[in-house]
């Protein structure tokens, strides 16, 4: 049984079931087919029709948690703020309030001064590029309703902000659009915008190790789950490396582009500094495509390099066989409801994480039109 109350999303529907014992949950980004009992089928008509006519209320509150509490390892729902065990829970604090009052054009390049990887002109370069020119995900209303007591419950703002993600991904992410034109070409053409896109995932996954350790010290009681999650993330830039050998007979020459450096960069960077961010970040980052094949390995197969296809779907198939799409928020069990400047700091660190990650395709098809 789930610990928690759920609220589903405002995109969320679920059908009347028509015929037999099958109801659809449906959203933007994933659909739902759920079996029930024939003894079930008055509530989930009466669910059905409470979602029909948009009559949802707080009392409604256990029939919504009777039928979302088996699908939450789905990501249908907001985490409804309520008390959690104090006595046994880590208090996470803001190590400075530098970074929470930034504007969105200096926050990056902020972040990464004191790196080197990843430089704060770096920084800069990629912030130029975004289309947008200030925060857009509502931080108020995402603060006020994770609110309990003062302090912001971290489950319930992880849900919210895994709903703003999923919003920008349809609305922002240039994905499939890159990879059509990717399909378009042919032969050499084809292997090389291939060869650039897998090296952007073989990048994430070798730098993977250093940019995830560093949340082992600031996990609090989270620490063995995180030291699991680390260990089991361990050597997957082995297998894409197979992948990109399939493509290309020199890896390491094939370049790795400003924002995927900037992701692994952000990643290291909650990981050091704040942990609901962090968590935040393993969500993005396991997201689940929910498909029998992964799309870039569809790609690949169109376009004949089914050897790297088969690589890039094994990566797929041992994080999906781990339960990597939800282990990010179970990291948060052990953490204490935080402030709400440490909250809107991991709201920042995420909406800039997410920005970058949906340009990383387009990206690499900006290189293979510069290295031409």
């Amino acid at each position: 049984m789930s610990p928690f109350f759920y609220w589903p999303y405002d995109e969320v529907t679920l059908d009347r079931p028509a015929e037999g014992n099958v109801a659809e949950v449906k959203t933007p980004w994933l659909s739902a087919r759920v079996t029930f009992k024939e003894e079930d089928r008055e509530k989930i008509e009466r669910l059905a029709s409470k979602f029909a006519d948009q009559s949802l209320s707080a009392q409604d509150i256990e029939l919504i948690n009777w039928f979302f509490g088996e699908l939450d390892h789905y990501s249908f729902c907001y985490i409804v703020p309520a008390p959690k065990n104090s006595e046994t829970l880590d208090q996470h604090k803001l190590k400075n309030s530098s970074l929470v009052s930034l504007p969105f054009a200096d926050f990056l390049r902020s972040s990464a001064e004191p790196s080197t990887e990843f430089t704060a002109a770096d920084a800069r370069m990629v912030t130029e590029q975004f289309k947008q020119t200030d925060w857009t995900w509502d931080a108020k209303a995402a603060l006020e309703f994770a609110q309990l007591e003062g302090k912001i419950h971290p489950e319930s703002l992880f849900t919210v902000v895994r709903r703003f993600h999923l919003l920008d991904v349809l609305e922002k992410d240039e994905g499939k659009e890159k990879f059509a034109f990717i399909e378009s070409l042919e032969g050499s053409d084809f292997a090389r915008a291939a060869s650039l896109l897998v090296r952007q995932n073989h990048y994430v996954t070798q730098k993977c190790q250093e940019s995830l350790l560093p949340a082992v010290v600031t996990a609090g009681r989270a620490k063995p789950l995180v030291e699991a999650f680390v260990k089991e993330e361990n050597g997957h830039d082995l297998i894409l490396n197979v992948a990109l050998k399939a493509l290309t007979p020199d890896p390491q020459t094939v370049p790795v582009s400003l924002q995927t450096k900037a992701i692994m960069h952000l990643l290291k960077f909650a990981a050091e500094r704040n942990f609901l961010a962090f968590a935040m970040a393993i969500d993005f980052f396991e997201r689940s495509s929910y498909e029998d094949i992964d799309p870039l390995a569809q790609l690949l197969i169109k376009g004949g390099f089914d050897k790297a296809a088969k690589q890039i779907n094994r990566h797929m198939e041992i994080n999906d066989a781990g339960g990597h799409e939800n282990v990010a928020c179970s990291f948060l069990e052990s953490m204490a409801p935080c402030d709400p400047d440490y909250a809107l700091e991991a709201l920042r660190i995420a909406e800039t994480l997410t920005l970058v990650m949906n340009s990383i395709t387009s990206s690499a098809i900006d290189l293979y039109h510069r290295t031409r």
